[in-house]
């Protein structure tokens, strides 16, 4: 049965919920917390409000146009993030939170930079009409918590929090469309593979990698 149900919602919920209902299929009867080491990125579309005010405006076909051209962006991120090994956890509009949960923080960060830059590449230029969509990434490393809440009407939220979660946010704030952060916890994995700039705050602007470590697309 567990199985079964795994299956079915594999599509739907992120790896590191499947991963836990697997262990333990009980519904959760009290708020929840497990930690875990990871590397996040962050992924916000620049100018995506005023994209979907315009096509808004034109109405119900406006909207459908408006959402072909979201799910086509975000179709061809997914493909890179899933060949890095990526778990993504959740879209909100124009952002997309995706996390690598791995004890070897070194090669989840690498994971993570390769998947910003190869979806920066691959989506250079990516055009909306006489628009042109461009990201802004941030990359974090460190400890995150998968915090359950809720419990009325048996209703509960899963949402990821800690350390890591807050680097990104820090990072992406002042970034301008194009450029790819990362954090001083991630910083530390990558200096000796990477390209970089200085940010303020002893943040890094990642421009390139030199030494990679190898994912699905590559084996």
């Amino acid at each position: 049965m567990t199985i079964s149900l795994i299956s079915t919602l594999k599509s739907y919920i992120p790896d590191i919920l499947q991963c836990r209902i697997a262990n333990d299929p009980t519904p959760p009867n009290k708020p929840f917390e497990e930690r875990y080491m990871a590397a996040v990125l962050f992924v916000d579309i620049s100018g995506f409000t005023a994209l979907t005010e315009k096509f808004a405006a034109q109405g119900p076909s406006g909207a459908e146009d408006i959402s072909a051209i979201i799910n086509d962006f975000y179709s061809q991120w997914i493909e890179i993030i899933k060949s890095y090994g990526g778990d993504i956890i959740k879209f909100a509009g124009d952002g997309l939170l995706v996390i690598w949960k791995d004890d070897n923080l070194e090669q989840a960060t690498v994971h993570a930079a390769q998947t910003a830059l190869d979806a920066r590449e691959q989506l250079a230029g990516f055009r909306v009409g006489d628009s042109t969509l461009y990201t802004r990434i941030a990359i974090s490393a460190g400890e995150i918590g998968l915090t359950g809440l809720g419990g009325v009407f048996n209703r509960w939220e899963v949402i990821i929090t800690g350390d890591a979660i807050e680097q990104v946010g820090l990072a992406q704030a002042s970034l301008k469309p194009g450029q790819i952060s990362v954090s001083p916890a991630a910083w530390k994995f990558l200096y000796w593979r990477a390209l970089g700039d200085p940010l303020e705050g002893e943040y890094m602007l990642l421009s390139g990698i030199k030494s990679t470590v190898p994912h699905e697309a590559q084996q």
